[in-house]
């Protein structure tokens, strides 16, 4: 499902180049017929990071099952909670001396 989002975004900027080159300028353009550049490097970078994961996963971690659900910032989100406990409004810097 994953390379078939992937494939999808490629072949969807692909044929709005091919069709803006070939058909119409003014009706096949990537403000007109396309999502922003910004939300296809998102998508693009987030489809490749699935795929990066899934094949780590089984390089790694084969014995184990790959649960998704797992893999997000809630772990993160309690670092930060932890570091604003110690030093209330901490830079980076402070982030850094107090790990």
């Amino acid at each position: 499902m994953v390379m078939r989002a992937y494939f999808f975004l490629q072949y969807w900027k692909t044929f709005i180049n091919k069709a803006h080159l070939e058909v119409s300028a003014k009706w096949y353009s990537y403000m007109r017929s396309f999502i922003s550049l910004q939300s296809y490097n998102i998508f693009t970078s987030l489809t490749e990071s699935l795929i990066l994961l899934i094949i780590a996963h089984r390089d790694y971690c084969s014995n184990y099952p790959l649960l998704l659900w797992e893999h997000g910032t809630e772990v993160l989100e309690h670092v930060f909670g932890i570091a604003r406990q110690l030093v209330p409004d901490f830079t980076t810097y402070k982030f850094f001396k107090v790990l």
